[in-house]
């Protein structure tokens, strides 16, 4: 069995907006997908920009959430049905028009598992609708302990961070840092047989390119928000990692227009190319839409595609 039949591929996150504005008519369209996204009712959102939201809960603490701006200029309410108790229109125009989605990568994997297609179909539907998409994550799941790839990748990335004069940080679980780049420490209390995890980031969630990740996933689950459902989701798992890029704005678009033309596996490639384009050398003239980065890291990020074409 080769490498390529142990590695596990997925869409991890998906955020978008479409350009609904009859919110009825929209949940009328999600229910005759599957009848698990009939409409329930809303909330008050009390955070961000959107005023509405409702969320299916799906597995765990994972959701899927649908959020909107009220056009309460066409509020008429008739309080008939429960959707009548809401202002069920959505502007259509101005900062954020339309209904926003977002789906986490929990959320996409329970949906998957309820068969027949179901992320397939809703992410044609969100296509044929022309979502304006601005995050995507696919992520590429390890659970050999001897797959060479993790291990070559710290290997490659120990050895850039030091030609930077850098080095690892200890932390005391998987989170999220303000780093740009950075290598990690993860302290494991759970493994007798090793007591630290190495996670790997360039460049974070705010980055308007994107962000490419590498870490131990039984140890987040382990370790945060999934944390009591760790029985269930680590059945008979003992070794985990993910490989992981997440896109935005304008690259997460360009990937959302190929999903149904390539194969999930291809879209991880596509993403690895991607973020390898938007990364120049800091010597060269910079473009608003590249991030300007060391030689090293240009060729890290290189060395990361080769790696995995190496072992596919």
């Amino acid at each position: 069995m080769s490498y390529l039949d142990k590695l596990q591929y997925s869409f991890d996150w998906l955020n978008g907006t479409l350009p609904f504005y009859d919110v009825r008519y929209f949940f009328d369209c999600l229910e005759k997908i599957h009848p698990d996204l009939a409409f329930s009712e809303f909330h008050d959102r009390n955070r961000g920009i959107y005023n509405y939201s409702t969320s299916f809960g799906l597995l765990g603490d994972s959701r899927f959430i649908v959020a909107f701006n009220p056009d309460y200029d066409r509020y008429e309410p008739q309080y008939s049905n429960d959707f009548d108790s809401y202002p069920m229109y959505a502007v259509d125009s101005g900062f954020n028009p339309g209904i926003f989605v977002s789906i986490s990568g929990d959320g996409l994997r329970y949906l998957n598992s309820l068969g027949d297609d179901l992320v397939y179909k809703l992410f044609s539907f969100f296509k044929k609708n022309v979502v304006k998409g601005s995050r995507i994550d696919v992520a590429c799941d390890i659970f050999e302990k001897d797959n060479p790839v993790v291990p070559l990748l710290i290997e490659a990335f120990m050895y850039a961070i030091n030609r930077q004069g850098g080095a690892p940080t200890l932390v005391s679980n998987i989170r999220r840092t303000p780093e740009n780049i950075g290598i990690f420490l993860n302290s494991d209390p759970f493994r007798k047989d090793n007591n630290f995890s190495y996670s790997i980031r360039f460049g974070n969630h705010g980055s308007s390119w994107g962000m490419f990740r590498m870490y131990d996933k039984w140890l987040e689950v382990k370790t945060g928000r999934l944390k009591k459902y760790a029985d269930k989701l680590l059945e008979g798992k003992d070794y985990w990692y993910r490989i992981e890029y997440e896109l935005h704005k304008e690259h997460a678009q360009e990937l959302f227009n190929l999903f149904d033309e390539l194969s999930v596996a291809q879209c991880f490639g596509y993403a690895a190319e991607d973020m390898f384009k938007v990364v120049i050398p800091k010597s060269e003239k910079t473009q608003s839409d590249k991030c300007s980065i060391s030689v090293v890291w240009a060729e890290f990020l290189e060395y990361i595609s080769s790696i995995l074409i190496l072992y596919n």
